[in-house]
């Protein structure tokens, strides 16, 4: 977060200190990252040009802090939408301390090294498209870290896009589209 903050303020942000206090009051009820199988769920609304991505990178910044380590921002349907969302994380976000699983030009592929990777206990960033084949990826190169590698390493996902895709469009209840 001291990364983070200082980017802010040396960019002039005026909304700092309500940042902070936001993506404190977010991060509080995250599940603690030093126990196994807990899982929580959460919805935070902004407007359109509310500072929405300001406050979710401090929450990611803050979960770092707090010893989550895989970040999954899920950034819509376009790629000019995920390549905004990653170049803004990359510069707000990022150092050298990071795994960037994806890049400004590059959704999630072929990323080798999972098991190596999630076991260096080292904090991963992927912004990924809301495409079933990006996310199909995803899920199999989560899966092919071994379980019990796997099982200690807390994960953060953030639908940065939540209006897009993400709800059942499904006609029948027990259906599922591919992203829901």
């Amino acid at each position: 977060w001291t990364l983070v903050r200082a980017r802010l303020e040396e960019s002039g942000a005026e909304f700092v200190e309500s940042v902070d206090l936001a993506s404190t009051a977010v991060v509080a009820h995250l599940a603690d990252p030093n126990y196994r199988n807990l899982k929580k769920k959460g919805l935070v609304v902004g407007y359109v040009q509310s500072g929405k991505t300001a406050n979710y990178t401090g929450v990611i910044a803050k979960a770092a802090d707090a010893g989550y380590r895989l970040f999954i921002v899920m950034s819509g349907l376009h790629n000019n939408l995920r390549k905004q969302t990653q170049t803004r994380l990359e510069a707000d976000l990022l150092s050298a301390d990071w795994a960037k699983l994806t890049t400004s030009d590059e959704d999630f592929g072929r990323v080798l090294g999972g098991h190596a990777l999630v076991n260096a206990h080292v904090p991963m960033i992927a912004v990924v498209k809301k495409n079933p084949t990006r996310l199909k990826r995803l899920r199999d190169w989560l899966r092919d870290v071994d379980k019990s590698v796997r099982e200690r390493c807390p994960i953060l996902i953030l639908d940065d896009e939540a209006d897009q895709a993400t709800p059942n469009s499904a006609r029948l209840l027990q259906e599922r589209n591919a992203i829901n």
